[in-house]
Parts: structure tokens; C-alpha cells; sequence
């Protein structure tokens, strides 16, 4: 008969495998120190008053400021899409931070530093780049419905 020990490590084994993973490797589990989590986000932001004022050289310069902000959060980005009105972010993120924070922690770093990167934006906003609100979608286990919408956002708004 097997020992208790065996036991427990044989259930730990296969609870802490998901069949998720086998089918797309991309959206496998996080796994932390003390946790396994599958917390997915789709934020969507505008600057203030829907103004399309995010040029390509904007885009690009915010893109690169997201990015660096991600990797500082440890947050994963899968798809990001940046249109002359708003932005699209698709992410996985710990379970130690909220969807929330990571919103404000975006948009403060951008905001900041494209208004002192782009003097044009300041004529129209000079406190603050983005509009106060969000749109936060929690994500299930249908990634790809999301991930195409966020990737395809060019053909969705004819730009």
C-alpha cells in the first residue's frame, strides 16, 4: 500500500496539470512561489474626450512605454493594439496585483511621458493624457476570440 506522502505528491501531480496547457502552451498556468493562477484581462482606454491624437509616432513611442511598464509588473502582454482613439491591452497578470492597478500604472507612465516626449499633446491636455475611465473584460478560457478581436482592430475600425 502506498505511503500517505506518495499519496498527497501523486494528487498535487495531476490537479496541478491542465488540459489547457496541452492543447495551447501559449496561455499556460503562472506559477508562482506559493500559487498557479490563469488571471486574464482585456483593458481598453481612450485619451480624454475620444480624440484621435495617438499619430503613428505616438503608437509606436507607447507601445515601447507599455511594454517596458509589463516587464517591470511582471505582467504578460498577448496582444496590444494601439488606434488613433484607444488602446487595446490583452493580458495575464499575478495574482498579487489587480487589473485596476496595472490600468493606472499604464496609463500614468504614458501620459507622463508622451506629453513631455510630444509638446503637441500638451496644448490639449495638460494635466492628464487619458480619460478617467476603462474597460476591464475578464477572460475566461476563450483567448483566441479575444486575442483576434484586439489583433485585428485596424480591419474593425478602417484605419
Amino acid at each position: 500500500m502506498p505511503s500517505r506522502v506518495s499519496i498527497v505528491l501523486d494528487f498535487q501531480k495531476t490537479t496541478m496539470k491542465s488540459k489547457y496547457n496541452k492543447r495551447n502552451p501559449r496561455y499556460g498556468h503562472r506559477r508562482d512561489r506559493h500559487s498557479v493562477s490563469l488571471m486574464t484581462c482585456h483593458l481598453v482606454f481612450c485619451p480624454k474626450f475620444r480624440k484621435p491624437v495617438l499619430t503613428p509616432p505616438i503608437q509606436k513611442r507607447c507601445e515601447e512605454l507599455i511594454r517596458w511598464q509589463a516587464r517591470k509588473l511582471n505582467v504578460d502582454i498577448k496582444q496590444m493594439a494601439i488606434n488613433p482613439d484607444h488602446v487595446h491591452i490583452f493580458f495575464m497578470y499575478p495574482p498579487k496585483l489587480n487589473s485596476s492597478y496595472i490600468a493606472q500604472r499604464f496609463k500614468m507612465t504614458t501620459s507622463r511621458v508622451l506629453r513631455k516626449e510630444f509638446p503637441e499633446l500638451v496644448r490639449f491636455y495638460k494635466k492628464g493624457l487619458w480619460a478617467p475611465s476603462n474597460y476591464f473584460g475578464s477572460v475566461g478560457q476563450g483567448f483566441e476570440v479575444v486575442e483576434s478581436y484586439v489583433k485585428h482592430q485596424d480591419r474593425h475600425h478602417g484605419n
